[in-house]
Parts: structure tokens; C-alpha cells; sequence
């Protein structure tokens, strides 16, 4: 059952004021407040940190608050490296030789070393300490300290990639119109992030302080729009528990609220109840192939 929610804040997709609560509590039981727009259907934390509350957070206590550890152990290593060799196999085909992928949130830099053994010109930008100094010491992948503000808004690369990370940040807007910016002519933007229209996890479960903000591809398709960007190609299918999207820029500033998406969402967030949620079969595969990758690792 949702109730409206205090916040004065507008919202970052729609700049509108008016939020439905949806949950008073994180996937760990502990307080955090989650609503939706009721104009445009963005879910967000009730109150978004701001810059110096996110930087000294993945500074100093995201990969150990979220992953359990500071520096990444060998299961992890091995798992990162899978995952950025499946990227590179995606995206490969949208990509010419020797051009400049750039990665924002690198993490341990298993992305930016499989583009870079492939022949591309390959960067990433990670704040945690833990992580990035792994990425340079252990792996020889071009990491740098800094978040996304940190790079000048001028042609830098070919190809960024936001893989699980936009949720991330507190102004997706602001953060999607500076990676424009950063494109050379013709670059693209690849982005990844949780499915809250699948849904990617088990009621209860889907929300987290690091998650700022929850997509369904209606929300996702309409920041898009907002920052001056089209869709050239869905990656992923419609209901798969990732969004992955691959976006180019547009000089067409036209965008509008989809009417549906505020009503979408909430069916999105009430469909499943916990029993109904894990006796699906979509449910029951994902597990049985998430415990083999994990056997095979």
C-alpha cells in the first residue's frame, strides 16, 4: 500500500513535485524510504544524497557495504573478467577498430583490459581505492581515480559504458547530458542497469542505499530523450531482469512524460508476492544457471 510522500525535491526525470511511498525499509531491513514520481514513474530514494555524501560513501565504504569486501577476491576477479568478456562480445560489432571505449564506476577494471587486450583504446574512471588500485597494480588496466564530474566536458572517447552504475549516481539527467559531452562524433553510450519492470529481485529485496534510483525501460527510454539521446538498439529483451540499451545522440530536444509509466511501475512494484515472485520458472532458471556459472568460476 503506497502513502504520498513529504519530499519537496522535484523529480530528476520530470522536474515534477508529487511521490508515492513504496517502501520504508532496504534489503537488509534497515530504514530507507523508496517512491515513486507520480508524474513520470521514476523510482528514487525519498531523500538523494548529495555530492559529498556520495563521494566519501564509494570512497571508503561501498565495495565493502555492498560486496563485502574492500579489495576483490579471486572469485570475484574471475567473475568480473567473464562478465567484461561477455561485454566485449556484445558490443563489439557496434564498434570499429582502434576506437576509444570509456568506462565510468571501472571497478576492478575487468571491462577496460578485455577492450584493451581486443585491440581498443581502453580508460575507465573508479572512486573506491580498493578496487581501482587492483584495476592498476594487479591488472595493468588503465583505471583512474575520479567520478564522472571529474572529467573535462570535452570529446573524449567513442564508446562509454554505464555498466550498473547510473542507478548509482544522484542526478541521472546531469549525468547522461555531461557523457554526451564526452563523445567523439558518431559515439554511442552503452548502459546496464536493473530491471525494476522484470523484476530483479524478490519483493523486499530490491532496494539498497547504493541504488539510488530504479529503472524499467519506459523510465530509462524517457532520460534518454531528456538528455538528448535515441535508442539505436535494445540489448536486452523487455522484461529481462538488466536493461541494456545502447544510445547515440540526437539533435532533437523533444521529449515528453509517458502518461502510463507512473501506473506501469506501481503494477511493477505489486505483481509478485515473495512465494509467487520465486515460484517462477523465469525465477527457477536464472538460479539454476546463476549456480552452474558459479560452480564453472
Amino acid at each position: 500500500m503506497s502513502s504520498t510522500s513529504l519530499r519537496q525535491e522535484p523529480c530528476d526525470l520530470c522536474e515534477q513535485r508529487g511521490f508515492s511511498v513504496v517502501s520504508q525499509t532496504d534489503r537488509r531491513g534497515g530504514a530507507l524510504t523508496t517512491v515513486v514520481c507520480r508524474s513520470c514513474g521514476l523510482i528514487s530514494h525519498e531523500k538523494v544524497p548529495n555530492d559529498e555524501e556520495l563521494a566519501e560513501y564509494y570512497r571508503e565504504e561501498y565495495r565493502s557495504d555492498y560486496h563485502g569486501e574492500f579489495t576483490p577476491s579471486p572469485y570475484r576477479v574471475v567473475r568480473e573478467w567473464n562478465r567484461g568478456r561477455e561485454l566485449l562480445q556484445l558490443l563489439s560489432s557496434y564498434l570499429r577498430p582502434r576506437e576509444t571505449v570509456f568506462e565510468i564506476g571501472s571497478g576492478i577494471g575487468c571491462t577496460v583490459k578485455n577492450f584493451e587486450c581486443s585491440g581498443y583504446e581502453a580508460f575507465g574512471i573508479e572512486p573506491g581505492d580498493g578496487f581501482r588500485s587492483f584495476a592498476a597494480n594487479r591488472l595493468g588496466a588503465t583505471v583512474l581515480p575520479g567520478v564522472l564530474s571529474d572529467l573535462p566536458a570535452e570529446p573524449n572517447g567513442d564508446m562509454a559504458l554505464l555498466v550498473h552504475v547510473l542507478e548509482h549516481l544522484n542526478s541521472p539527467t546531469a549525468a547522461l547530458l555531461h557523457i554526451r559531452q564526452l563523445l567523439n562524433p558518431g559515439g554511442r553510450l552503452y548502459i546496464e542497469v536493473p530491471n525494476a519492470a522484470a523484476p530483479h529481485a524478490a519483493p523486499g529485496k530490491m532496494f539498497h542505499y547504493a541504488h539510488i534510483y530504479n529503472f524499467t525501460p519506459a523510465t530509462l527510454q524517457m532520460l534518454a530523450h531528456k538528455a538528448q539521446f535515441r535508442v539505436r538498439t535494445w540489448l536486452s529483451p523487455r522484461l529481462d531482469r538488466n536493461i541494456r540499451v545502447l544510445l547515440e545522440p540526437t539533435e532533437s530536444p523533444d521529449w515528453q512524460v509517458d502518461p502510463v509509466s507512473y501506473d506501469a511501475s506501481m503494477e511493477c512494484l505489486s505483481r509478485y508476492s515473495r512465494l509467487t515472485y520465486h515460484l517462477r520458472w523465469e525465477y527457477l532458471l536464472v538460479r539454476l544457471q546463476t549456480v552452474l556459472r558459479h560452480a564453472s568460476d
